[in-house]
């Protein structure tokens, strides 16, 4: 039998980012999970990037991420 994935995280290219790719990406990680049909997924946790600072991007920073 075949080992399944306690979990996955992926980092994407925030570059030219299509919804069709990420639906084929979330896709993927079912069939990892279980089966490509119903996948076995319970937890989706998605973290978005945002535009820095002007003050951070004069120091060369290209993406912000805070939580709160």
């Amino acid at each position: 039998m075949a080992t399944r994935p306690q979990s996955v995280r992926l980092q994407l290219n925030t570059q030219d980012q299509k919804m069709e790719n990420l639906q084929e990406i979330i896709k993927c990680i079912g069939g990892l999970c279980g089966c490509p049909a119903c996948g076995r997924i319970a937890y989706l946790d998605i973290g978005l990037l945002g535009d820095p600072d002007p003050n951070f991007a004069k120091l060369g920073v290209s993406s912000f991420q805070m939580q709160e």
